[in-house]
């Protein structure tokens, strides 16, 4: 049985409540894609709030909608599909099929998650090809730190890679 992997981006804010306006209540607006472009993702989020705050020529709606329907998926290989949302430009591309695999986020983001020598162990873990087990009090650091480690196994092949949400009551 071959999954398929779901990658996800959230913005998560705050507005005040429309019959008391000291009270704040979260909100969220959330990308799920198949593909892993999690910084544009991210970057499209973080527009589109700010469009949604502003007065806007068009609804929100449409920005989502023209993103979703409109964008096309790059092909494997050099080109690039530049896709603008207000004032900012996000650009797609996948990297050629015999070529390392897209990590669309920086690997000082990992180094920001984890310490040297946790990912030094990871990392020879991988090429041991050992079990990994990583635990987090965090599930956002949880699933990202799990994205780039995973991302990190370049050159293999695994099996089968899962993730859950335990609980965790030491932390390394």
């Amino acid at each position: 049985i071959k999954m398929a992997k779901i990658y996800g981006t959230a913005l998560i804010f705050h507005e005040t409540l429309s019959s008391s306006p000291s009270i704040y209540v979260p909100r969220a607006m959330l990308i799920l894609s198949h593909h892993p472009f999690l910084s544009q993702a991210s970057m499209f989020l973080k527009t589109l709030y700010r469009i949604s705050i502003s007065s806007a020529p068009l609804p929100i709606e449409r920005y989502v909608s023209n993103y979703v329907s409109e964008v096309p998926l790059p092909p494997r290989g050099f080109t690039r599909v530049q896709c603008s949302i207000g004032d900012v430009t996000l650009n797609l591309e996948r990297p050629p099929v015999n070529r390392l695999p897209l990590v669309s986020l920086g690997l000082e983001t990992l180094f920001s998650l984890l310490s040297p020598h946790h990912i030094e162990f990871v990392f020879a873990s991988l090429l041991q090809e050992k079990k990994i087990v990583l635990c987090s009090n965090s599930y956002g650091e949880f699933s990202l730190s799990f994205s780039l480690s995973s991302s990190m196994n370049l050159t293999f092949h695994i099996n089968s890679i899962s993730h859950k949400k335990i609980r965790c009551t030491h932390t390394i």
